[in-house]
């Protein structure tokens, strides 16, 4: 199912996918990779409910304190503002009170936010349209009434669970009011997959989905066209501009440079999309057997349905299993092809390349959890966990003692007739030698290839604004925002403390290479 799935929600630009019962190895969530991002109960029990992001552009915060094996919380950001999601499996052997429980704990501390459920139910209520009502139902019936939710299920031609033994609507989606202004459409896709429950489609119809076209990364510099490029900054800086450039002060000059690299950055080089369409192992065959399995199921639901005769049933069903068990071995069978010819075509040519670094070096990305206040309370929010981790990591410069105060007087007053020498080619030269090649780009996505390839069309342009940032005694405002990222110290390390998360930030590229030249003044 996970891979049928995984192949689905690409295609079809999912952005958070809520799951129950799925499938695990090793307890923990398999079958989805990345970029997407999995969101399970903490501690080492199996779950039994995940949330899947699958758009790299959404902000994400997990709420331990409101997860389990059973459910799991988070609050994820967009384009629509905010939205609580949870997604709940009441596991059939199990009364389902235990489960309301847990939940109306979860629902009195979110009170007034928009929270949007997805629960496997095992319960049956006309409320969402089954045939029939039980107890379990009647009690989730009671708790949707009392917390004011509102159940976005709709009539449907098709059951929400569907198995060899029966058919029934067992799953729920309920929102609370705060989140009813998104204007929810919902339905089930039977074909996505073979799962005994079926897919349930939700769109909030006033998000605007073209955003994630936009969904865009860094320069992809592999595929730069550099004669585009240079072109670009030759037009820039032709002898023409130059001398209005050169009477530019420090600060107009550091904007200046980065607008036009980033101008003919955007011209020649291609950006690194996060979110792709579809996986590389899909093919028109699995497509052809996809529509055959589904012929057959449909088949079987039909006979069901219309026909007594347990052995025309058996039959149609003994069809299906056929073209299921084949459709998924042929899914399995180009999975392992593709990551063969990806190895023999990578690996061969870079062996410490690509697929090195698919199977060693690619880290999982941090999720940003809520976070420990104190012993009586965690953040229930994006915005309050990172305040308090940048009250920690990062705290506000505290007032100067006496002491210091007279020190910083002092440096205030100091005066040195001394001018220093303007940098020298040399000097810039040992900069840009000494600085990584493949250094993490600032917030302008400015390369050292960008940088280099500029100092060997245009010198005089980067000599002129490191002189003039020298005589001034000036750092440019342009080069000192930064994107401040946030990594867990170890896996071991707990999730809710702050001092658990190591910061790092990533500057701006021309910013360094003034800070080298800077320190090199200083211990010369």
């Amino acid at each position: 199912v996970s891979q049928q799935l995984y192949q689905k929600v690409r295609e079809a630009a999912i952005d958070v996918f809520l799951m129950q019962e799925p499938y695990t190895v090793g307890g923990r969530v398999a079958g989805f990779g990345p970029p997407f991002r999995i969101l399970a109960g903490p501690g080492t029990d199996t779950p039994w409910s995940a949330i899947v992001i699958c758009n790299p552009e959404l902000g994400v915060l997990q709420l331990p304190q409101f997860s389990d094996q059973y459910m799991v919380c988070a609050q994820i950001h967009g384009d629509f503002g905010n939205l609580y999601v949870i997604t709940l499996y009441c596991r059939y052997s199990i009364s389902n009170e235990s489960f309301l429980y847990r939940l109306d704990q979860v629902l009195r501390a979110l009170r007034g936010k928009p929270v949007l459920i997805g629960t496997d139910a095992n319960a049956r209520s006309p409320l969402w349209f089954s045939d029939e009502s039980d107890d379990p139902g009647q009690r989730l019936e009671d708790f949707i009434f009392e917390h004011r939710l509102q159940v976005i299920n709709e009539v449907s031609p098709y059951y929400t669970f569907s198995s060899h033994a029966g058919e029934s609507n067992i799953d729920v989606t309920v929102v609370s009011s705060a989140a009813i202004r998104l204007n929810w459409s919902w339905h089930i896709q039977p074909e996505w997959c073979f799962s005994d429950h079926r897919c349930i489609v939700l769109d909030a119809n006033d998000y605007d989905k073209s955003r994630r076209l936009a969904g865009l990364d860094h320069f992809l510099i592999k595929k730069a066209n550099w004669e585009v490029f240079d072109a670009r900054i030759k037009e820039a800086f032709k002898k023409e501009k130059l001398p209005e450039f050169l009477t530019l002060s420090a600060e107009e000059k550091a904007r200046r440079i980065t607008e036009v690299i980033s101008m003919a950055a955007s011209c020649s080089i291609p950006l690194r999309r996060k979110l792709v369409g579809g996986v590389p192992w899909w093919s028109a065959e699995l497509n052809k057997l996809r529509r055959e399995a589904n012929k057959a199921r449909k088949k079987f639901q039909r006979v069901r349905r219309r026909d007594n005769d347990s052995r025309i049933s058996q039959i149609a069903w003994n069809d299906f299993r056929v073209k299921r068990n084949v459709y998924t071995s042929a899914i399995k069978q180009a999975k392992e092809r593709s990551w063969r010819d990806l190895v023999k075509l990578e690996g061969n040519s870079s062996p410490w390349g690509l697929v090195h670094k698919l199977v060693v070096k690619v880290p999982q990305e941090t999720i940003l959890s809520s976070i420990k206040v104190n012993d009586e309370r965690m953040t229930v929010s994006w915005e309050e966990s990172v305040e308090k981790l940048l009250a920690t990591l990062v705290p506000d410069d505290i007032e100067d003692t006496a002491a210091q105060s007279v020190i910083r007087r002092l440096n205030n007053e100091y005066a040195n007739d001394i001018n220093q020498e303007d940098f020298s080619e040399l000097d810039v030269e040992a900069a840009l030698a000494r600085q990584r090649c493949r250094a993490a780009p600032g917030m302008d996505r400015i390369t050292m290839d960008m940088i280099r390839r500029i100092w060997s069309l245009c010198p005089v342009v980067l000599m002129s604004t490191y002189n003039s940032c020298l005589k001034e005694g000036h750092f440019p405002e342009c080069w000192k925002s930064g994107e401040l990222r946030l990594l867990l110290k170890g896996r071991d390390k707990p999730i809710d403390d702050p001092k658990s998360y190591r910061p790092i930030c990533l500057l701006s590229v021309l910013g360094k290479l003034l800070e080298r030249l800077y320190l090199g003044k200083l211990t010369n």
